[in-house]
C-alpha cells in the first residue's frame, strides 16, 4: 500500500459501501474500517477490517499509516438518539477516538460526514454552511455531529489536522436496508402493510447515493481548496415525506393505506440546504431527481433484498 492510502471508518454502511466502490473505480488504494464485513462488495470485503471504534484498540491494526481519513462511521439514526442517547455518546467517542488516531499516526488531512440535523428546524430559510448554532440541537444525535464539528475544528487549532466537514442530507439508494424511510416504505409495500407518516409537513432533501458518493469524491480530490471548512453536500430540491411516500406507491403500483401522525420529538420538519459552496468549490450539483433516484432504488431492491 503507498501513502495515498485512505482509510474509510463505517466502510459497510450505506454511504461507505458507495464510496469504496467510487475508489476502486478511480483505482485508489483504501483500507475500510467497520464493525461489520461488507455484505454488498466482495472487494470491499477484502480490504475491511473489522473493529468497534468506540476502542482504541484498532489502532494499531492499520497496516500503514493512510495520507487521510473519511470518518463515516456513526449511528445515524435520529429518533433512535431520543430513545437511546447512548448512541449519541457513542458517535463523539468515535470521532474522538479517530481523531486521537490521526494525531498519535501524524495523519494531517480528515473528512468528517456531519449531517443537516446540525441546522435545526430553521422554517422557510435556506441554510448555508455558517448557520449552525448549538441551540439548534433538537436531538442528541444533532448534539452528537455538532460536537463532533466542534471537536475536529479543535483539533486542527491545536494539532494542525485539517479538515473538512461535509453535511449530508437525506441519503438514499443501494446498500440501505434499513428502517429509513425509503427502505421501509419499499418492505411495506411489498407486503402490503399500512405506513405511518410523522410529520405531514415534513420536508427535507432527499440525495441519491451516487450524487453523495461523487460529491464526497470531489472533497477529496479537491482537499485543499475547501480544507477547514464545512461544505453541503445535499440536493438543492426539497420534497415532503408523505410525496416521497405516495411517489413510492406510484412506482411500485401499491394502494396499502397510508396514516398521518404528529412528528416525533427531536426530528427537523423542515431544511433546505444551500448548495453554491459546494458549485463554487467543487464543481458538485446532486443532479438525479427524486423521481429517477426512487426508480433506481426500488430496481435494486427488487434484485437484491428479499
Amino acid at each position: 500500500m503507498s501513502s495515498k492510502t485512505v482509510l474509510v471508518t463505517g466502510s459497510s454502511g450505506t454511504i461507505g459501501t458507495a464510496f469504496c466502490e467510487q475508489l476502486l473505480s478511480e483505482k485508489t488504494d483504501f483500507i475500510g474500517i467497520d464493525q461489520k464485513p461488507n455484505q454488498w462488495n466482495k472487494s470491499i470485503n477484502q480490504k475491511t477490517i473489522l473493529a468497534d471504534l468506540r476502542k482504541t484498540d484498532w489502532f494499531e491494526k492499520i497496516p500503514v499509516a493512510p495520507a487521510i481519513v473519511v470518518h463515516l462511521a456513526a449511528h445515524p439514526f435520529v429518533f433512535a438518539s431520543v430513545e437511546n442517547p447512548q448512541l449519541a455518546v457513542d458517535n463523539t467517542v468515535m470521532v474522538l477516538n479517530v481523531l486521537e488516531y490521526c494525531r498519535q499516526k501524524k495523519v494531517s488531512q480528515l473528512i468528517f460526514a456531519s449531517s443537516r440535523e446540525v441546522y435545526g428546524n430553521n422554517g422557510p430559510k435556506i441554510c448555508k454552511e455558517t448557520d449552525v448554532r448549538i441551540e439548534h440541537s433538537e436531538s442528541p444525535y444533532a448534539a452528537s455531529k455538532i460536537a463532533g464539528e466542534a471537536f475536529v475544528t479543535a483539533y486542527q487549532k491545536c494539532f494542525g489536522i485539517d479538515f473538512v466537514i461535509v453535511r449530508f442530507s437525506n441519503v438514499y439508494g443501494r446498500f440501505d436496508i434499513t428502517n429509513r424511510l425509503i427502505p421501509l416504505v419499499i418492505s411495506k409495500n411489498k407486503k402490503n402493510e399500512d405506513i405511518i407518516v410523522f410529520g405531514e409537513q415534513k420536508e427535507l432533501p432527499f440525495t441519491f447515493i451516487d450524487d453523495t458518493a461523487l460529491g464526497l469524491w470531489r472533497v477529496l480530490k479537491k482537499f485543499d481548496q475547501v480544507k477547514n471548512q464545512s461544505v453541503n453536500i445535499a440536493s438543492s430540491k426539497t420534497t415532503k415525506i408523505v410525496d416521497v411516500v405516495r411517489l413510492l406507491q406510484t412506482q411500485m403500483k401499491t394502494t396499502n393505506k397510508i396514516h398521518i401522525e404528529s412528528p416525533r420529538i427531536g426530528e427537523v420538519i423542515r431544511f433546505q440546504a444551500d448548495v453554491s459552496k459546494a458549485q463554487r468549490l467543487l464543481g458538485f450539483e446532486a443532479k438525479t431527481s427524486i423521481q429517477e433516484g426512487i426508480r433506481k432504488t426500488i430496481l435494486w431492491y427488487n434484485k437484491n433484498v428479499p
